[in-house]
């Protein structure tokens, strides 16, 4: 048990040791991963928006030194004129694959556009509202990037002033559609976003943040923005975000959603000579999730380890409460094989002992019939044993006689009748004794059967 749970208590420490140190780890690593991968992807982003809208940076320049183009300012009520411009500036936009190209005059107002023949034509309007327009008729090439006051799509400008006489007539603009550079900026993963010195949102991977401010803005920027018409009437709304975004690489949290969930890493480079900075922002749960997922397959190891644990230790116990009661059983088993055999021991001695004792009696029994049955023969015995005696003495009597008389020879005859006769009483005697012996029935003899017949003959006769 003890070493049950300092087993637990070490697996415990290594995997808050294992969590801390190696999701930190982890959390670093996913989090410069994702800084180098931005930098990456704004290389990538900055030389494609660069190679998309510098094409078009010298182009102004080349059609405000057209002869078409300055014959068409200079002679604006020329119908004939501006019909062959309007014709050579659609031509012109097929082949520079822009969104319009137009020409305007002094004061902003359009002579000749490629789009003269359509619905939303800029023919007869004025733009001399627009900072395009304001700085180029001061002799600046500009570039300028708003919402289409007509087509209501967004666009970037370029601009120049048309020069004649060293007097700039007019000025000529070509607006490219952003939504072709945004085609390239899909991602699953990482929002990627243009904005303009105000952090207003006008190219982006996802359509919901256009014209979006990505922190909030003072009621004086506001205002700015709106009298400027970049966007035109837009309401210009705060996607809530709160950071620093002078910084190059810094993070961004929602205060509108709690927890974390809408907070970005960002990343910021901005291009100058295009007037706008592109930003990269990756959602902070994103290396939560990879941290996360590096925590529960840690979690899974250690659960696998603990239960790996687990069971040997579980196996080992078993292993040792199987061979305990193995032991037990075997001491139990030794007990009573002891046992039993101590009660077969005594039964042995008690049925060794009841056997003696049965042949004790048994023996006795055998005496003690022999005794009775000597009783019985003791007449008999005694009959027989009279009778030589009372012959001896006779032939004593008869022996001292024939002593007296001196015939010795019937003296002999006495005495030699006298000697067979105690010889047969000594015979009487010893069978006698032989039957009345007590014997060891344990003790085995062999005997010879014919001397026994033979006394018993001389016995009954």
């Amino acid at each position: 048990m003890l070493f049950n749970r300092r087993t637990h208590l070490y697996l415990l420490v290594l995997f808050l040791l294992c969590a801390i140190l190696g999701g930190r780890w982890v959390w670093n690593t996913n989090y410069q991963n994702q800084l180098d991968q931005h930098q990456s992807q704004l290389d990538r982003f900055a030389s494609h928006i660069s190679t998309k809208l510098d094409k078009y940076a010298h182009l102004p320049k080349l059609l405000a030194q057209d002869k078409a183009i300055i014959s068409a300012v200079l002679n604006p009520n020329n119908s004939a004129q501006i019909d062959i411009t309007n014709r050579y500036l659609e031509d012109v936009n097929q082949v520079i694959n822009a969104s319009d190209t137009y020409l305007l005059d002094a004061q902003g107002t359009t002579l000749s556009a490629s789009n003269w023949n359509i619905s939303r034509s800029f023919v007869g309007r004025n733009f001399s509202w627009r900072p395009y327009f304001s700085q180029a008729i001061q002799g600046e090439a500009s570039q300028y990037f708003a919402l289409g006051s007509t087509s209501g799509q967004r666009g970037y400008y370029y601009s120049y002033p048309v020069v004649y006489a060293a007097e700039i007539i007019g000025v000529i603009v070509i607006k490219m559609d952003l939504s072709a550079i945004e085609d390239n900026w899909q991602s699953e993963r990482n929002v990627f976003v243009a904005t303009d010195e105000n952090n207003i949102i006008f190219m982006s991977s996802n359509q919901k943040w256009l014209f979006h401010s990505l922190v909030n803005l003072t009621p004086t920027v506001k205002q700015q923005v709106l009298l400027s018409r970049q966007y035109l009437d837009t309401d210009i709304l705060s996607l809530g975000l709160l950071g620093d975004l002078k910084l190059k690489q810094t993070e961004l949290t929602n205060l509108r959603k709690g927890g974390g969930q809408g907070d970005f890493i960002i990343t910021s480079r901005a291009i100058p000579e295009l007037q706008l900075t592109i930003r990269v922002l990756t959602p902070k749960h994103t290396i939560l999730w990879s941290t996360l997922s590096f925590l529960l397959v840690l979690t899974l190891f250690f659960a696998v380890a603990f239960l790996s644990i687990q069971l040997a230790h579980q196996k080992q116990v078993k292993q040792r409460q199987f061979e305990q009661i193995q032991s037990e059983a075997k001491q139990k088993l030794e007990f009573l094989v002891m046992e039993r055999t101590a009660e077969l021991h005594a039964e042995i001695h008690e049925r060794s002992k009841t056997e003696q004792a049965l042949r004790q009696t048994q023996n006795e029994l055998i005496q003690a019939a022999k005794l009775a049955v000597l009783g019985q023969m003791s007449a008999s015995i005694s009959h027989e044993l009279n009778n030589p005696l009372a012959a001896i003495r006779s032939f004593a009597d008869n022996g001292r006689r024939f002593l007296a008389k001196g015939q010795n020879e019937r003296v002999d005859d006495n005495l030699a009748r006298i000697s067979a006769l105690t010889e047969r009483m000594a015979k009487i005697s010893e069978q006698l004794k032989s039957f009345t012996r007590k014997s060891d029935s344990q003790e085995k003899q062999y005997l010879a059967l014919t001397p026994m017949i033979v006394a018993a003959k001389e016995l009954i006769a």
